[in-house]
């Protein structure tokens, strides 16, 4: 059986960048080890 999922990765400069270097007012919550951010 064939599977339609793709995995696609982002490098840390981009997401560094998108998120203001992991900025704290972009900071939406956090739990166990994820950390969830606002981009933008």
């Amino acid at each position: 059986m064939e599977s339609s999922e793709e995995l696609f990765f982002i490098d840390l400069a981009t997401i560094r960048k998108a998120t203001n270097d992991f900025s704290d007012s972009n900071k939406l919550g956090q739990g166990g080890l994820v950390l969830c951010t606002r981009v933008g």
